[in-house]
């Protein structure tokens, strides 16, 4: 006889086995969402790594803008400084040139002796009054501070006979301490008319007077006199 299927007859499962079987489908269910989790809790650290990231890159920033800022800082005060420096040096010139002009060049009329001088005329006595000052000139193109008497420069002439006495009145109103020195005049008996100060003479103290007077003797020509300062 050929032989046939065979069957067997099913077993209805019991509850026990039910659970059983249920059992490793809630575990799964379990591991499942417990990797949910883990992959939420993963998310959430990479996303704080991230943040963090950001937090250190935002703090390096921070720190290496705060490193430049002094170097910032101390370059915009040289910058500053120096267009100070040229601001006050513009209108240090545009000063000196409203302080200043041709008006204190003494006109060259003023060294020419007149045609009808009177040569024989008696000894007398020839009085000038002299105001030393400081002032900002450009003689040789080039604006720097100077003296000048009565605000001239070069200073005056003083016309005499041999036998005239000279009398000259200084007043000193410059800075510094100053003093007149002839050249030329032998001071014969008056050298403590000569005017170099600290030797023949204490320089006039600024504010104060004095009063050089001396008479030509047995000298005749030109000489010329100068302001000196105290070495």
């Amino acid at each position: 006889m050929a032989a046939g299927p065979v069957y067997q007859p099913v077993r209805p499962a019991s509850p026990s086995r039910l659970c059983n079987e249920v059992e490793p489908h809630e575990e799964l269910g379990e591991d499942a969402h417990r990797q949910g989790v883990d992959i939420e809790q993963q998310e959430r650290l990479l996303s704080s790594d991230d943040g963090g990231d950001d937090d250190d890159l935002e703090k390096d920033l921070e720190r290496k803008s705060s490193c430049c800022r002094p170097w910032l800082a101390w370059l915009l005060a040289f910058v500053g400084l120096l267009v100070i420096l040229v601001l006050a040096v513009f209108l240090r010139i545009g000063k000196e040139d409203t302080r200043t002009s041709k008006s204190f060049r003494r006109p060259s009329s003023d060294y020419i002796l007149e045609a009808n001088w009177d040569f024989n005329a008696p000894p007398q006595v020839r009085e000038y009054h002299w105001t030393i000052q400081d002032i900002v000139a450009n003689p040789d193109g080039v604006f720097r501070p100077m003296l000048a008497l009565n605000g001239k420069f070069p200073g005056e002439m003083i016309r005499c006979n041999e036998g005239d006495t000279i009398i000259v009145n200084v007043e000193n109103k410059a800075t510094n301490a100053t003093s007149i020195h002839w050249h030329g005049i032998s001071q014969n008996g008056t050298n403590w008319m000569d005017g170099a100060p600290g030797i023949t003479q204490c320089p006039i103290a600024p504010g104060a007077r004095f009063r050089y007077e001396f008479t030509v003797i047995g000298q005749t020509g030109t000489c010329k006199s100068n302001i000196r300062l105290p070495v």
